[in-house]
């Protein structure tokens, strides 16, 4: 049964049909998960501990920057001026993340934001995009959706799902008024396992 992350699947739907053949071959056989080749992993990591250890002083930020080999300082500088634009002034406490599979037949899709907390009084779950490229409204929907699907049941009810820009500080969220793409969801499930099996 493949079991693949909500990165990997999104990636997989945004695609045109040949570079999806590539895609699926390349998780299908891609080596194991090494936290070395993980750019962001110490700035996610670090963003986490600051949020689950109580901190509020959103200054003590910069030390993930300070912390940072020469390669990821810039990108790391970024991302954290960023971040602390969108804490604002915000009022904050952490309350957990929740993770959880979007199953489809043989499908699993790991969907775990990063960040769990009241803003504001109001309960968010929240995925953090780190990347360069822009992050578009089908990507933002699609990520959405597999969100609300895997997660809403486990929730507090009116918790609000999120997907953070991290670089721009913009965070979209999915509201009532969406489109439900459970069936698109479903098809193109479909897709990757049929490509999945063949490869």
């Amino acid at each position: 049964m493949p079991r693949v992350s909500l990165t990997e699947f999104v990636d997989y739907l945004l695609k045109t049909s040949g570079p999806r053949l590539t895609q699926v071959r390349r998780i299908k056989h891609k080596d194991n998960y090494s936290p070395a080749q993980d750019f962001y992993k110490m700035l996610r990591d670090g963003i986490v501990r600051h949020h689950s250890q109580g901190e509020l002083d959103k200054t003590k930020l910069d030390v993930l920057v300070e912390n940072a080999h020469a390669p990821k300082k810039l990108n790391y500088s970024r991302v954290v001026s960023g971040y602390k634009k969108f804490l604002g002034r915000k009022d904050i406490a952490w309350t957990g993340t929740l993770r959880e599979d979007w199953t489809y037949n043989s499908l699993k899709v790991v969907v775990n934001p990063e960040l769990g907390m009241e803003i504001d009084g109001k309960h968010h779950q929240i995925k953090m995009y780190f990347k360069d490229e822009d992050l578009t409204k089908s990507k933002v929907a699609v990520i959405l959706q597999l969100m609300k699907s895997a997660l809403d049941d486990g929730a507090e009810a009116g918790t609000v799902f999120g997907v953070l820009d991290i670089r721009s500080s913009k965070l979209y969220t999915h509201s009532s008024k969406e489109k439900d793409l459970t069936a698109l969801l479903e098809g193109e499930a479909d897709g990757f396992i049929s490509i999945w099996n063949k490869v």
